[in-house]
């Protein structure tokens, strides 16, 4: 988070290149939001002006228990109440980028090993570790892990889907920076394979991409203590809020475009996708009414609308009135051919496409896309569908919105 953009330009490449993913945002509503749904290892605050800088950090502490950084040349009477604040370490900006990067990892090394209140066990078909014990079972048999495989495990799991560098792998597990290790940690790979019975040609679970890293493949689901899936309650508590906020705001508008336009636009913003658009059913095709985070060149492209048919995830979803998802587009290419040409050069690999229910027909479809790698969570699913249940709440009003420019009322439903 920063006022300064020099100083976080500086910083995202400092830690970017070092395998660390960022997400930037500018205000203590969005560091709010962002902290509570992404999770993330640390929260680094470049320091600006002293009002904006106590909000931020106060708005980080009560979203998180992640490590909170903040950099900047501070006289000590603003180092003093930013520790006060809840602040973790204060870093001077004009140290040299090693120097601040091996300070943040001390940082991350330190704070994140405290387990997650919520969450105890991360279940993945026969497969389970127990977030507080440190210790893992195979179908029920306790696996004999050493911490530093338990540890390569459990960071796996929790970014299941995703392909992670080898370089992130062991600066999070070994607390090494930069390629250093890669030998050390293709041998415990290896150990982790066979202590799951995985086959390193078809692994179940560990799965290695060429040049790039290593993916947990099977889906996991996060259970609390008694075993029943669990979710943040300050999630939770954000998410209907943000429901509440959308059903207000889209009644001032006068027709579905507006409309449209408000809802991908606070999805993106708010930080819970980092794409979105909302589409309609018209004349035989699926029509663009809205989208935020795409390209020029992808909204051109759609210009002529999709065609019916399945090879669209978004049309899939309106045609089948079935949610349409996918974790890794390449892995989906063949299912959802026309969607992976349209995104081939957005660089979004996360999808989920809903269909936009009127009665029991369907309108339409919504679309949210990421780049992290990291599939939605259930609560944040839920959440798109709530949104999508406002927007079609207003739909009868709208109901000759769009119909004078590309068809009748009656050809506007599947």
């Amino acid at each position: 988070m920063s006022e300064r953009a020099s100083v976080t330009e500086r910083l995202q490449a400092l830690l970017e290149c070092r395998g660390w993913p960022c997400l930037l945002v500018t205000d203590e509503t969005r560091v709010r939001w962002v902290a509570s749904v992404h999770k993330p290892l640390a929260v680094v605050v470049v320091a600006g002006r002293e009002a904006w800088t106590r909000d931020v950090l106060a708005a980080a502490r009560q979203a998180t228990t992640a490590a909170v950084a903040l950099v900047g040349e501070l006289p000590t009477s603003r180092v003093v109440s930013a520790l006060h604040a809840g602040t973790d370490v204060v870093i001077t900006d004009s140290d040299h980028d090693d120097e601040i990067f091996a300070r943040l990892l001390a940082l991350v090394r330190r704070t994140s090993a405290a387990h997650d209140p919520g969450v105890r066990y991360l279940q993945a078909e026969i497969l389970r570790i127990d977030l507080w014990a440190e210790s893992a079972t195979l179908d029920g048999r306790p696996l004999n892990l050493s911490p530093t495989e338990y540890k390569l495990l459990a960071y796996l799991m929790r970014n299941a889907g995703r392909v992670v560098p080898a370089a992130q792998i062991l600066g999070r597990v070994w607390g090494w920076a930069g390629g250093d290790g890669l030998n050390t940690l293709r041998i415990f790979v290896g150990r982790l394979r066979r202590q799951l019975g995985d086959d390193a040609r078809r692994p179940r679970f560990v799965t290695s991409v060429r040049g790039r890293g290593y993916c947990f493949a099977a889906p996991v689901v996060e259970q609390g203590d008694e075993g029943a899936g669990a979710v943040r309650a300050n999630e939770q508590a954000l998410l209907l809020d943000s429901v509440s906020r959308l059903a207000e705001a889209t009644m001032t508008c006068s027709d579905a475009v507006s409309a449209a336009q408000m809802i991908v636009a606070s999805l993106v913003e708010e930080g819970t996708t980092d794409a979105a658009a909302i589409l309609r059913v018209m004349n035989g095709r699926l029509w663009l009414l809205a989208q935020d985070g795409l390209s020029r060149a992808w909204e051109s492209a759609m210009d002529p609308g999709l065609p019916l048919e399945s090879s669209y995830a978004s049309v899939y979803a309106a045609r089948t009135k079935e949610l349409a998802q996918f974790s890794r587009m390449s892995a989906n290419r063949p299912k959802y051919s026309g969607t992976a040409a349209l995104l081939s050069r957005e660089n979004l690999d996360v999808g989920v496409f809903m269909p936009i229910h009127l009665g029991r027909h369907c309108w339409g479809s919504m679309g949210v896309l990421r780049r992290s790698g990291q599939p939605y969570s259930a609560a944040t699913l839920s959440y798109f569908r709530s949104t999508l249940a406002v927007y079609a709440s207003h739909i009868p009003r709208y109901a000759n919105s769009c119909s004078s420019t590309r068809g009748t009322a009656d050809e506007q439903i599947l």
